[in-house]
């Protein structure tokens, strides 16, 4: 009697690219109005790079994967775990549009 499983050897895993990212930024969200809004103030170095390429920040609450397909610039354009799509921007941090708080 055969297996139901069919295994594929010669499958080559999605391989996602790497992202270059400032040292600190904030991450916008393209929503579906067209309008970026901020989802948070991340540095590069708590991402951790994956055997597929994705990068995990594990940090406080959910974790955010960012699986990406392209870079233009500071755009990124992704894929979640269901593989529907998504487009952040990297702002570096500081900028002209996101300051350090003064209130200390």
């Amino acid at each position: 009697m055969r297996s139901p499983i069919v295994w594929f050897d010669d499958v080559v895993p999605i391989r996602f690219i790497d992202i270059d990212m400032p040292e600190e930024f904030v991450l916008e969200c393209l929503t579906p109005e067209g309008d970026w809004i901020d989802w948070g103030l991340y540095r590069a170095e708590d991402f951790e790079r994956q055997e597929d390429g994705a990068c995990l920040f594990a940090g406080e609450g959910s974790p955010l994967w960012l699986r990406c397909r392209r870079q233009d610039g500071s755009v990124i354009y992704v894929i979640d775990g269901g593989g529907d799509p998504f487009t952040y921007r990297l702002v570096r941090f500081p900028s002209e549009k996101y300051s350090r708080s003064t209130d200390d």
